[in-house]
């Protein structure tokens, strides 16, 4: 198989571990505490990566890298107690705009066109504006500064990204592991009562098809195409996880979510535009030589 096709099929494993997640992850803070929770996810990845590693390294790098990545999961789980499954995503989904403007800053890199990401922004503000008042302002809230810590740790991780990929990530996934361990006694009780056998696919999903697989699989997307190209067709993840809620739920999206959507999508093409462009550029000359 061709490494486009090889690609497409990780791209696929992805979308199909994250579409679902959020779903799966909010049916299982109805059972498990967010402390619990936390352990049960960094635990289970940490056992899986660590078959894969050679090693455990521990620095001051990698423990702020692991705070960030706590921190980060930490709120994505608070913004699902407060928000839909889908509301959730695509207000998270904005990770990538804000990884693209840290970028510059930690590590000098081009940012996307910045008129790109003011469009998105404005889709941003349209989509959430019905969820700016009463329960849902706190999930908005979480969501946004949640996306803060997702793209600063983004942006570490690729300040890092001479370290091989497992050792980095199963040590990564050990401090979060003592961290959550650490907070564990302040949620009680760590699993409610009511909680019967649907929980363990939710578990199932939340820590293996939706977390060590998932994992897996995009950095293999990523080892393949751009990060501009992957980025871009990640926004089909928030898109379809938006679709499958509304007709879960028998509901029409409001005209501020789908002019929202519209204006992000437009917004994330925009900003990542020419890198794709050189991407597609570099891609055509290396075939060309190869001929």
């Amino acid at each position: 198989m061709k490494e486009e096709g090889k690609a497409l099929v990780f791209f696929l494993i992805y979308v199909i571990g994250s579409v679902p997640l959020n779903f799966f992850v909010k049916d299982l803070l109805e059972y498990f505490s967010i402390g619990f929770s936390l352990f049960i996810r960094f635990i289970i990845m940490l056992l899986f990566t660590i078959l894969f590693s050679k090693k455990i390294i521990l620095n001051k790098n990698i423990a702020v890298l692991s705070f960030f990545v706590f921190l980060s999961t930490t709120l994505w789980l608070y913004s699902l107690i407060y928000l839909s499954p889908a509301d959730s995503l695509v207000l998270s989904y904005s990770m990538p705009l804000i990884a693209s403007l840290i970028g510059r800053r930690i590590l000098n890199e081009k940012s996307g066109e910045i008129y790109g990401v003011l469009v998105a922004f404005l889709g941003y503000i349209a989509y959430s504006y019905n969820l700016m008042k009463g329960f849902t302002l706190y999930g908005t809230v979480l969501s946004f500064i949640n996306a803060f810590a997702w793209a600063y740790y983004s942006v570490l991780y690729r300040k890092l990204r001479t370290f091989d990929v497992f050792v980095l990530n199963s040590s990564v996934f050990l401090i979060c592991s003592l961290f959550s361990l650490a907070v564990l006694p302040l949620y009680q009780p760590i699993i409610k009562a009511g909680a019967d056998d649907n929980v363990f696919a939710d578990v199932i999903w939340f820590a293996t098809i939706g977390g060590a697989i998932q994992f897996l699989s995009w950095n293999r997307v990523l080892s393949i195409w751009s990060a501009s190209k992957a980025t871009v067709l990640s926004y089909i993840v928030p898109i379809l996880t938006f679709i499958i809620q509304c007709f879960s739920n028998k509901e029409s999206p409001s005209l501020l979510q789908v002019i929202g959507i519209a204006l992000i999508t437009i917004g994330v093409i925009l900003t990542f535009r020419n890198e794709l462009k050189n991407h597609s550029n570099s891609s055509l000359s290396d075939e060309s030589i190869s001929l």
